[in-house]
């Protein structure tokens, strides 16, 4: 999933819609992360009364049960049909979502949406610190955001979910931002030895390929060998990668050279 994203927190879950899908008469394909299910939920979605005028963007977003493929949207009683009506202002980029449901009024409320995909992957300076960094524990909410964009380990393929963490590309301590164009899914044990600097991403015009130091196991290095980001993933974290590769242990550069 490229960016443009609207992410919506309901009470009962959190929704991602991909911006760029929204137009006059379209059916669509939201996802939506139910946390007692475990599992993201797909809803076909018809876009009615579109309206863009000025600044202001306007779309009615309609579920009805029969047109639903995923068995939980098509069957379950805990899972509610009606209306989603989005309003955008392209000048502030503000977003909020109206659930307006077609049996029960008390699921009926107003909240607002954030964008999320195309963030700038820099909170902050852009200190001089190291790659190695301390582990952390897993962030949710960015980490599920990475369950919607890349729904598996980026190198590897692995599925598992209790496997995999969301991996800073810019460390936090350097000022990288807690969101999807700073981070990638990764398996844990991978994870690690990103973060340790034993390999890293040489980023080209359309992809980045794995590099990785000497000093990784053989075990790894055939693991790693080949791989590269590519796709949706590389256009989201591209502008990290470039980033991450001028600080010291990225490695942009061979810093033993005239030592």
């Amino acid at each position: 999933m490229s960016g443009r994203t609207i992410k919506i927190k309901w009470s009962y879950g959190t929704e991602y819609i991909q911006f760029d899908d929204i137009r006059e008469g379209a059916t669509i394909h939201t996802r939506e992360y139910r946390p007692y299910l475990h599992r993201f939920v797909e809803y076909v979605v018809n876009i009615e009364d579109y309206n863009s005028t000025g600044n202001k963007l306007t779309a009615k977003l309609v579920y009805r049960r029969n047109e639903q493929t995923d068995p939980f949207a098509k069957n379950s009683d805990n899972c509610n049909m009606g209306s989603n009506i989005i309003v955008f202002n392209k000048q502030s980029l503000r977003c909020s979502a109206e659930w307006v449901d077609e049996i029960n009024e008390e699921y009926n409320g107003k909240v607002q949406a954030e964008f999320i995909g195309e963030q700038s992957p820099f909170s902050g300076p852009h200190p001089k610190a190291s790659i190695n960094v301390i582990l952390r524990p897993k962030q949710s909410e960015l980490r599920r955001d990475l369950f919607y964009f890349d729904r598996k380990c980026v190198l590897t393929g692995e599925g598992e979910t209790v496997a995999l963490d969301a991996a800073h590309i810019v460390p936090v301590k350097a000022g990288g931002s807690e969101v999807a164009g700073n981070a990638i899914l990764l398996r844990t044990d991978l994870h690690r030895l990103f973060d340790a600097g034993l390999f890293w991403f040489e980023v080209d015009e359309d992809r980045a390929e794995v590099k990785f130091s000497s000093d990784l196991s053989k075990e790894y290095q055939r693991v790693l060998k080949g791989k590269s980001l590519g796709g949706d993933t590389f256009g989201r974290v591209r502008v990290a990668l470039a980033a991450r590769a001028k600080l010291p242990g990225g490695t942009g550069v061979d810093e033993t050279e005239g030592q």
